[in-house]
Formats: C-alpha cells, structure tokens, sequence
C-alpha cells in the first residue's frame, strides 16, 4: 500500500496523471512552437525586404512549418525570390545569414533561407521538383 491506497489504485493513479501532464506538455510545447513560428515570420517580414533594399519580390515559408506538420525538431525553410540574376543573389549572403543567426538566436529554431531570381523560379517551378514544392505548398509571407 502506498499513500493508504492499494498498489494497483496508486499505479492507476500515478499512471493516469502522467498521461494528463504529457497531453498538458504537448499541447503547451505545440502552442509555443505556433507562437514561435509566429515570431519567426514577424522577423522575416521586418528584417528580409529591408535587407535587401527593394530587391525582394517575394517571401515563401514552405516545407512543415508551411504544411502544419512541424514539431520541436523542424527548421523554417524560406524562399526569397529576387530581381537580382543566379549570380548577384550572392551578394546577399552575409545579410541573409546575419539574419538568420539573429532570429535562430533569439528563437532557438534554425532558419533556412534560400535566395533565388524569380525570373528562374517561374520558369522552373513547373518541372524542377525543388521549386514545384515551394509553388505548390510554400505560403506566401511577403509580396510586392
């Protein structure tokens, strides 16, 4: 006997409880993760078209997060389409990755950014695999 109760009631108890505590824990790390999600994108919105100068079209979130698939290990895959050819895209690199760092840091998720002329990704998007999914299931954040 524990507590004053038989074993088995205890067990059952004890049992039931963390069952309870475990939904509780799930439910609130998925809140947070929405929340967090939240954040990331206020960031993005803020932080990306200034960064760039006039140069961004478009801001695509796609992959889980876009999905609603997303837990506690998911990254944030980002697509920032842009004016600029393949090769002045590159030029944006150290931006783009200080602004990563800053949102990973302050949020503790990892952010993937991919930065690509839109004159490429509408002409691939309907037969190049990577670009048909970030077409078909990307959620547009930022347009102009």
């Amino acid at each position: 006997m524990r507590s004053g109760k038989p074993t088995a009631t205890f067990i059952k108890e004890a049992v039931e409880e963390k069952l309870v505590r475990d939904a509780l824990i799930e439910e609130n790390s998925k809140y947070n993760l929405e929340y967090t999600l939240d954040k990331i994108k206020k960031r993005i919105i803020r932080d990306i078209p200034k960064a760039l100068k006039g140069d961004c079209r478009k801001i695509i979130m796609y992959g889980s997060c876009a999905r609603g698939d997303f837990d506690n290990d998911s990254d944030v895959d980002i697509a920032i389409l842009t004016d600029s050819d393949r090769e002045e895209v590159k030029k944006y690199d150290s931006k783009i990755d200080d602004i990563a760092t800053s949102i990973e840091i302050d949020t503790m998720a990892i952010v993937n950014f991919v930065c690509l002329p839109q004159n490429e990704f509408e002409e691939k998007n309907t037969w190049y695999p990577y670009f048909m999914n970030i077409k078909d299931e990307g959620i547009v954040l930022y347009e102009q």
